[in-house]
C-alpha cells in the first residue's frame, strides 16, 4: 500500500477551494489573504460571482440535487433497485 503524502500549504488551499468553494475555504488569516488574491484573479478572469467567489463541489452537488427535485426525476439507483426486486 502507498503511504499518504502531506500536502503543501498551497495544495491544501486549492483542495479546500475545490471542495468548499472560495467563500468558506479560509482556515486562518493567512489563508484569507491568499484567498483574496484568488478572488481578485477570478474577477479579472470573469469567473465566479460578483465577489470573485467560486462554488465548490459541495455547492454544485447541492444545486444538482435541488434541480433534480424540481424536475421530478427519479434517481437512477432507485429505479435500478426497484427493477431488481
Amino acid at each position: 500500500m502507498a503511504s499518504p503524502v502531506a500536502l503543501t500549504p498551497a495544495q491544501r488551499i486549492v483542495w479546500r477551494v475545490l471542495i468548499l468553494g472560495s467563500a468558506t475555504a479560509a482556515e486562518s488569516a493567512d489563508d484569507a489573504a491568499k484567498l483574496a488574491i484568488i478572488r481578485a484573479n477570478n474577477l479579472i478572469a470573469g469567473f465566479g460571482d460578483a465577489n470573485g467567489d467560486s462554488e465548490g463541489y459541495q455547492q454544485l452537488f447541492q444545486r444538482l440535487l435541488a434541480g433534480r427535485g424540481r424536475t421530478g426525476l427519479e434517481p437512477v439507483c432507485r429505479g435500478a433497485r426497484s427493477n431488481a426486486i
